[in-house]
C-alpha cells in the first residue's frame, strides 16, 4: 500500500524535528547530607526530650556546607503495634535553626528539644530528625521511639544551702511507685537568667538525698530542681521536677 506523499512529508518532518531537539539540561545534584547523629529521646515527667548533634559531611563525604535547618517530625503510635513501617503518619512537629534555636538548648553542639504536645500514657511516640539544605531537601532521616508512662511523682522539699565553696541539696526520698525500680536522682540547675539546663548536673544518677555542687562561682546566682530517676520494663524515666530553689549571687560564701 502506499503511502501518500503529505503523509510521509508530514512523517519525515516529525522525525526530524525529534532528532534535532535536546532535552533541557539536567542540574548538577548537590550532596544532601547524611543523618543526624547520637538521635535519643527521653521522658522528663510529662514531657519528652529529644536530643541529636549535626552531621559532619554529607552522603558523600564532602563537608556539609548548605544546612539550613533540622526538621523534627512525629508520629503516635499503638506499642503493640508490630508494623509500625507499614502507616507512617508522622507529622512536622517543628523546624530547628541551628543559627537560632530559640528554646531549643544547645550543648556542645548538641540540640535538645522538648515536646510536652498532647502525650498520653500509654501510647508511644517515634522521632524522626532530618537535617535539611538550604535548597530545602532533607538529608537521610534518623529515627527513634519509646513509650510514653505516667510521669512519677517530683521529690519534695528541695532546700539549699550556701557553704564554703560549695551548695549543699537536700530533697526528702521519694516513696516506692509499683514496677518501677528507683535508680536515683538527678540534679539540674539554672545560672544566672536562663533557663533550667535540659542536661542534669550530676552524669549518674545520685544514689541519696544529698549532692554538694562545687561547679559555682560567687558571680552567679543559681536555682536548682530534683527528679527521681526510675526504670521500667527496661526504659528509663524521670519524674517531674521538685519545687525550685535559688541562690543569689551574695548569699554565696
Amino acid at each position: 500500500m502506499l503511502i501518500r506523499t503529505p503523509v510521509l512529508i508530514l512523517i519525515c518532518g516529525l522525525l526530524l524535528s525529534a532528532c534535532g531537539h535536546k532535552a533541557a539540561p539536567r542540574p548538577l545534584l548537590k550532596p544532601l547530607p547524611k543523618a543526624v547523629e547520637d538521635l535519643s529521646v527521653r521522658q522528663l515527667g510529662a514531657a519528652m526530650r529529644v536530643s541529636w548533634q549535626a552531621p559532619k559531611n554529607n552522603q558523600d563525604g564532602t563537608p556539609i556546607t548548605d544546612l539550613d535547618h533540622f526538621a523534627v517530625y512525629r508520629m503516635s503510635y499503638d506499642p503493640a503495634d508490630d508494623c509500625l513501617e507499614c502507616r507512617d503518619t508522622s507529622a512536622l512537629l517543628r523546624d530547628v535553626d541551628p543559627d537560632f534555636p530559640g528554646d531549643v538548648q544547645v550543648v556542645n553542639g548538641r540540640y535538645l528539644l522538648i515536646d510536652r504536645q498532647e502525650l498520653l500514657a500509654g501510647r508511644g511516640y517515634q522521632y524522626r530528625v532530618s537535617a535539611v539544605t538550604v535548597g530545602g531537601y532533607p538529608g537521610v532521616p534518623a529515627k527513634v521511639r519509646r513509650p510514653y508512662l505516667q510521669p512519677p511523682m517530683a521529690p519534695k522539699e528541695l532546700s539549699a544551702t550556701s557553704l564554703k565553696r560549695f551548695i549543699r541539696l537536700k530533697w526528702q526520698p521519694v516513696k516506692p511507685v509499683e514496677g518501677m525500680t528507683l535508680l536515683g536522682y538527678h540534679l539540674y540547675r539554672a545560672t544566672g537568667s536562663a533557663p533550667l539546663a535540659l542536661l542534669p548536673l550530676n552524669a549518674t544518677p545520685e544514689q541519696g538525698t544529698g549532692y554538694d555542687d562545687f561547679t559555682i562561682s560567687g558571680s552567679n546566682s543559681y536555682r536548682y530542681a530534683v527528679r527521681a530517676v526510675w526504670k521500667r520494663d527496661g526504659t528509663e524515666l524521670e519524674s517531674e521536677l521538685s519545687n525550685l530553689v535559688t541562690v543569689p549571687a551574695d548569699g554565696l560564701q
